[in-house]
């Protein structure tokens, strides 16, 4: 062990003078694996500072920002739509089945990084208040959408969470930045029945699937509705589930996000005829709809 500790210290004193983001990535690679597969929970937590370190070193290297990191898959590594940061994020399983997270916001042009530690749970999150990064709950995030309207700038962060063996949760949060750039999470932005919270979290049986995504034809994120397999286990949410409806938010005046709780996702409606466009784009075939689907003929 000790020798292998002594190789990734090397290894990390060889990115640091100079070598490749490529060979970089296989060593990343190598310790990320762990991170999930060694036997042993302080294996993992080693690893995963070796990773860590690793990632960090990179940070240094011409063209960082830019990089895709392709050669590490189980590495998040998302450019917001802007520029102005990129997110790096990854999963750390345990063997005893709980999970922890990390993330690290990069800053281009030399301007650092900002790390956030998981160090707080996500029950009753939606009304928590602003999380600074050393008080950050945990999450595997997989998009980010900015906001700029009225004074509010902002980016909407969409997450996974594998809560537990039973449940797992999807959460929304609105990240945005202070006068020093520090990151702050939990602008209270989502419009819910009883106002305005500081993130959105959906909590469902760990065996189904919820979809959360922002529908660009719509300018919308759009979520599956849960709802309990029966009535009688409400607030049991274990067994929760997408339901047949979808919900929405959208941009409101104001900044904010609006919710629209039954979303009407069907295609818009064509300006002459004003009729359903429910085929999808295709290059073979006149647009002009009569009575009929030209796809299916009815």
């Amino acid at each position: 062990m000790r020798f292998a500790v002594l190789i990734t210290i090397l290894s990390i004193q060889s990115i640091s003078f100079g070598q490749n983001l490529a060979e970089s990535e296989e060593l990343m690679n190598e310790q990320l694996a762990l991170v999930g597969e060694a036997e042993t929970g302080d294996e993992r937590v080693s690893a995963n500072t070796v990773f860590r370190n690793l990632l960090l070193a990179t940070f240094d290297s011409t063209g960082v920002f830019d990089y895709p990191f392709d050669g590490v898959p189980k590495l998040a590594a998302i450019t917001s739509p802007d520029g102005k940061f990129r997110l790096f994020n990854w999963h750390r399983p345990m063997p005893d089945g709980t999970h922890q997270y990390e993330a690290i916001l990069l800053f281009p042009d030399g301007e650092g990084y900002a790390e956030l530690t998981d160090a707080s749970e996500l029950s009753a999150a939606e009304t928590a208040g602003e999380i600074t990064p050393a008080n950050w709950y945990g999450a595997l995030y997989y998009d980010i959408i900015p906001v700029s309207k009225k004074k509010q700038d902002y980016y909407v962060l969409l997450g996974w969470d594998a809560t537990s063996e039973i449940t797992t949760r999807k959460v929304m949060d609105a990240l945005h930045f202070t006068d020093d750039s520090s990151p702050v999470l939990g602008k209270p932005v989502f419009e819910t029945e009883d106002g305005f919270v500081h993130r959105r979290v959906f909590e469902y049986a760990a065996d189904v699937s919820m979809t959360v995504k922002y529908v660009h034809p719509f300018d919308a994120i759009v979520f599956d509705k849960l709802e309990p397999l029966q009535p009688g286990l409400k607030g049991q949410h274990q067994f929760y589930g997408p339901g047949t409806g979808l919900s929405g938010y959208t941009v409101s005046k104001d900044g904010r996000l609006s919710l629209t709780e039954t979303m009407d996702m069907s295609r818009p409606k064509e300006v002459e005829s004003e009729a359903r466009f429910n085929f999808p784009e295709r290059p073979d075939y006149d647009r002009v709809r009569g009575k009929k689907n030209p796809l299916t003929g009815e």
